[in-house]
């Protein structure tokens, strides 16, 4: 398989996601900040604060789940490969057998929210891709 170089692979999903793709997008819940939060800090209540729902917030605002063919973007990174957070509750659960958007919790996954391009990644053995979106 060909590995893509940064370049390209930035250029494959822009052109993915700007253009009239046939591709259902979604936010990640927002209305669920608050447990989202709760989960990933459930052993460490100092930072179950207003600051960490604020940027918990933000990220989840930015955080877009794409569907599309699951034989397109092959070369997408798997969502298992990515950091995740255990420090504040190291018994989370990442299994993502049962993915929905709707309950999917980003605040999980180290994901990289101050860079400057955007990250994909996909559920593994699903038609999911999720985008974490630069901020502005």
């Amino acid at each position: 398989m060909k590995i893509l170089s940064p370049l390209s692979f930035l250029l494959l999903f822009s052109a993915l996601f700007s253009s009239n793709h046939t591709s259902a997008q979604q936010s990640a819940n927002t209305s669920l900040v608050n447990q989202f939060v709760q989960e990933v800090y459930a052993n460490c209540p100092e930072y179950q604060d207003d600051l960490r729902i604020e940027r918990g917030l933000d990220c989840l605002q930015r955080t877009i789940i794409h569907t599309v063919d699951i034989n397109q973007y092959p070369e997408c990174p798997l969502l298992s490969t990515a950091s995740r957070k255990n420090k504040c509750n190291p018994t989370m659960d990442y299994s993502e057998s049962n993915f929905s958007p709707e309950t999917f919790n980003p605040l999980k996954y180290q994901f990289q929210y101050n860079s400057s391009t955007p990250s994909y990644f996909r559920v593994d053995g699903t038609n999911y891709i999720i985008e974490i979106r630069p901020k502005n």
